[in-house]
């Protein structure tokens, strides 16, 4: 946080929303609401760096700021406050957090090529503004924006922001065919929400199928809805079935013990050397 924070408009105004809801004798206001927003952005940094905080469900969100009461009481104080802003597609959004946001943020971002969420409003037409469009309904320049049209952007933004979350917690060993597991994704999403599947692809990351040699591609996990898979079936692989390098030492080892075990003229010894006198 600025240190020229707690004296910002919005601050204060925060802070006269939070006094009357915490009862505190030894310690202000103004320090529990530095805490509050202190945390806040520290779990924007570790779980939202884009700046989409609503992927947070309200209590989890409020949990970790340290928030002991309703949670929509905390989230409306942050919004009336102007911290926090309401978003059509990514429900809450930072205000201004591509201003606030660390320089190793910026960073890794760039980096990686993506950008901070920009808060979806779509626009309501004025009713002078409807009247004039129906009484000149070609007045419209060619490449100039519909009231629906930011909203339709937005949407195609946040299904691309999900896919790169989903291709980002997927097992690193098979990112291959990311055009055609995107096509897969798109119909995937259509009857399973989005953080269904990345969570389900983050356990399958982490599991001793998705860390062995038999993992399957993107493609093929979301067209199979693997999903939706039983979490046991991800577990313990490697002990009930062997790789290929495991099979291919095991027959190695079988080879020579079978060579170990014939004598010279090709017969079974069973180990035992034939001593001649």
């Amino acid at each position: 946080m600025k240190h020229s924070a707690p004296q910002s408009a919005k601050f204060r105004k925060f802070v006269r929303i939070l006094r009357p809801l915490i009862d505190c004798d030894l310690v202000s206001i103004e320090t529990v609401a530095v805490g509050i927003l202190e945390r806040l952005w520290h779990v924007t940094i570790v779980s939202a760096p884009q700046g989409d905080i609503g992927r947070i469900e309200d209590e989890v969100l409020a949990e970790l700021v340290g928030w002991h009461g309703d949670p929509s009481v905390l989230i409306t104080a942050m919004v009336d406050s102007g911290f926090v802003d309401v978003c059509s597609v990514y429900r809450l959004v930072i205000h201004d957090w591509p201003d606030h946001a660390p320089g190793f943020i910026k960073g890794n971002l760039k980096k990686h090529n993506r950008a901070f969420i920009e808060v979806c409003q779509p626009e309501i037409a004025k009713p002078n503004q409807t009247q004039l469009n129906q009484t000149q309904p070609n007045s419209r320049k060619p490449g100039q924006q519909t009231a629906t049209q930011p909203a339709e952007q937005c949407a195609k933004q946040t299904k691309v922001h999900w896919f790169e979350l989903f291709w980002s917690a997927f097992p690193s060993g098979r990112k291959s065919g990311k055009q055609a597991s995107r096509k897969v994704w798109d119909v995937a999403i259509r009857t399973t929400p989005a953080q269904t599947i990345i969570d389900a692809a983050v356990e399958y990351a982490a599991s001793d199928v998705g860390q062995g040699e038999f993992v399957k591609s993107p493609a093929s996990w979301l067209n199979q809805g693997c999903w939706d898979d039983d979490r046991e079936a991800w577990r313990n692989k490697r002990s009930t079935q062997q790789t290929f390098s495991e099979k291919k030492t095991s027959n190695t080892l079988n080879a020579v013990t079978r060579f170990m075990d014939t004598d010279s003229q090709g017969r079974q010894t069973n180990g035992q050397e034939k001593i001649c006198n």
